[in-house]
């Protein structure tokens, strides 16, 4: 029987399967480039403002009145002039109503997935938050749907989701066997000034089913010396 091949397809299959069983970190924020993998980017997909999917970076200056953006992210607008000293356009406003964003990622359906850094979330008037579809957030939660969410009148303070918000998210994520998820932000403005969206957080995903020996280490290990090892049948026959 021919050993070479043999010997190549079972190293290839061991280096491969310890690669699938490595662990991944996908970065959640409205602001894509930061090295995270997975990293996506926030679409306007509709409200009171036409245009889109396309948005823009609004993020403040300063802190005074909107908190600045959260780190690695930007807050975004489907309103370029919009912000804490902008809007709409000279003299104007955005427009009350209800501005949806969304924001797309795929995950490793074989591994199970935690926060790495809890989401945090900012949003002028306020938002809540869907996760493929399943509300985690309620609206109201962040501000009182008057004023800019949190930390009335102004933006200062980053929302984050609590211990059950938190659990919730997971547990659409982990039962998901697409592989695909869509987060939605239904981003509501109340009081005819200006609206925006930032948010910023990290899920660590580790295989489910971890077998106690070999390692992935040791199956990467085994993989390459059967490889090499095929290499050297070859060299032999080459001789010979």
């Amino acid at each position: 029987m021919n050993l070479y091949p043999k010997l190549i397809a079972l190293g290839t299959v061991l280096v491969v399967g310890s690669a699938l069983a490595s662990a991944d970190t996908i970065g959640l924020n409205s602001m894509p480039g930061n090295g995270a993998v997975n990293s996506g980017t926030v679409a306007y997909t509709g409200g009171p403002l036409s245009g889109g999917p396309t948005t823009s970076n609004i993020s403040p200056a300063t802190g005074a009145v909107w908190h600045l953006a959260l780190p690695g992210s930007e807050w975004v607008s489907i309103d370029p002039k919009s912000g804490p000293d902008g809007g709409q356009g000279p003299g104007t406003f955005d427009p009350n109503g209800t501005y949806m964003y969304t924001f797309s990622f795929t995950i490793n359906t074989a591994n199970m997935y935690s926060f790495t850094a809890p989401l945090e979330l900012l949003a002028d008037d306020t938002t809540n938050l869907l996760v493929n579809g399943v509300l985690v957030v309620p609206p109201g939660t962040l501000g009182t749907n008057a004023h800019c969410a949190d930390g009335q009148p102004n933006c200062v303070n980053p929302y984050t989701l609590t211990a059950a918000q938190q659990a919730a998210f997971l547990a659409v994520i982990n039962s998901n066997t697409t592989g695909n998820i869509v987060l939605t932000f239904d981003v509501m403005q109340t009081a005819s000034f200006y609206q925006g969206l930032d948010f910023a957080g990290s899920l660590t995903g580790t295989p489910r089913v971890i077998p106690p020996v070999p390692e992935p280490s040791t199956l990467l290990l085994l993989g390459t010396g059967l490889i090499a090892a095929a290499a050297a049948v070859l060299r032999m026959r080459r001789v010979y």
